[in-house]
């Protein structure tokens, strides 16, 4: 489960939409923004439990698994709502209006191409399954698109709705890395020369050639990855408003680019450590197993169970969070809306990244249990810690949003076609 909401203005829940007008930010006492004539600051508060959350969850899931998972969009829906009521903007939440009927038609239609490529693999009919794959990857900025005016058309605040207002030409635009790498893997074995049998090559340059373009292979998954979602983060921000009032977006591609970089030094060094560890836990189950009898080795076989799966679980977590962490931060320091109000964000990604080993932890423990706990406290360090900055008071800028709101509220075809796509 994604651990924070998607938000209508960009921005990180990897993990449900993301709340309107959210930072991420640990308040420091002095913000010279605060102090500005004529400029109001105002929290962004959860006001929801790990408790309250847990027993949603429980329900949740145990619907799902009655159900054989067609219970999985009231599921999601009743999730999204829970978050999105709990998060206040000032003194007024935020609200989640989509019906049960519009998150079926999507997850239906999901479901249905996730077990037609299970059926044609299953028949070996794997040029379909390609076919099938690029021609999702072709229509992935359309589904996207309405995705995106789905959920933010459904997200309001203070009963104003959000508008999305993107064109099917500017998210194709925005997924150019996407169909660049899907057009280099198809054209790719047109341009590989024909690799020399067995027994002509020596043994050594096979394993060299494999791991030199598994390595550039990965870099450049991870260039394009973090570049499509600048770019779709990007049209997210500065596509998307509030009573009339389009949201802007400060940041470039280069301070993207840069997070990458921090957290693929912070995941080389995680890994060197852990290796380090593995090689001292090594050689101490060696000389365990020695003195052992059959009673101490399947005591020793659960050590190695208890030990090893968090260890190689943990690099991967702490990349994960200090790229979640430094990504949000990114976003909400750099957000807006309109002239009109502003977000400031200052999460610390040490914090974070305590946060989450001892989540995951605490998980892997209680087999899975505290995982709802896990998703609110996460949430919660980065709402609580959020800062909104407005021209005026709440309720002057409510004012102004209410009479910039346009009269339509979305035509028929997005409701059509503007499926929840956001898992």
């Amino acid at each position: 489960m994604n651990t924070s909401l998607p938000m209508p203005l960009g921005g990180a829940p990897a993990a449900p939409a993301r709340p309107a007008l959210v930072a991420v930010a640990r308040v420091r006492p002095a913000d010279p923004a605060s102090a500005a004539p004529g400029i109001d600051r105002h929290r962004v508060s959860f006001t929801g439990s790990g408790g309250d959350y847990f027993r949603l969850w429980l329900s949740n899931l145990l619907l799902t698994l009655v159900t054989l998972g067609i219970y999985t969009p009231w599921a999601r829906r009743r999730r999204i709502q829970y978050f999105f009521r709990n998060t206040e903007v000032g003194p007024d939440p935020l609200d989640f209006t989509a019906s049960s009927r519009s998150m079926v038609t999507g997850f239906l239609l999901v479901a249905l191409v996730y077990g037609l490529i299970q059926v044609m693999s299953s028949q070996g009919l794997s040029a379909a399954v390609s076919v099938l794959v690029l021609l999702i990857a072709a229509l992935t900025p359309w589904l996207w698109r309405s995705a995106m005016r789905f959920r933010v058309r459904n997200t309001t605040w203070r009963g104003l709705p959000f508008a999305f207002h993107a064109s099917t030409r500017e998210a194709y635009v925005a997924a150019w890395p996407l169909l660049g790498a899907a057009a280099f893997v198809v054209a790719l074995p047109w341009w590989l020369p024909e690799l020399p049998a067995a027994g002509q090559r020596s043994p050594r340059a096979p394993d060299v050639a494999v791991w030199v373009g598994v390595t550039a292979g990965a870099l450049l998954a991870g260039v394009v990855l973090i570049r499509l979602r600048f770019n779709f983060l990007h049209l997210q921000m500065t596509r998307t408003s509030l009573g009339g009032q389009m949201g802007h977006f400060k940041a470039g591609f280069g301070a993207f680019f840069r997070v990458g970089l921090i957290c693929l030094g912070v995941g080389l060094l995680a890994y060197l450590v852990l290796a380090g560890v593995l090689v001292g836990f090594a050689a101490g189950l060696a000389g365990l197993m020695r003195g052992a009898g059959l009673s101490g080795a399947f005591a020793v076989m659960a050590l190695v169970f208890l030990v090893a799966l968090p260890l190689l679980l943990l690099p991967a977590s702490i990349t994960m969070a200090a790229w979640e962490a430094m990504v949000f931060r990114t976003i909400w320091s750099n957000a807006g809306l309109s002239g009109l109000a502003r977000s400031k964000c200052s999460l610390h990604t040490r914090a974070f990244v305590r946060l989450r080993t001892k989540n995951v932890f605490l998980t892997l423990l209680s087999l899975g249990l505290y995982r709802p706990f896990a998703v609110v406290s996460e949430y919660r360090m980065k709402i609580d810690s959020v800062r909104v900055y407005t021209r005026g008071d709440i309720d002057v800028l409510a004012h102004r949003l209410t009479r910039g709101t346009p009269g339509g509220v979305g035509d028929a075809a997005a409701g059509l076609a503007g499926f929840d796509l956001g898992i």
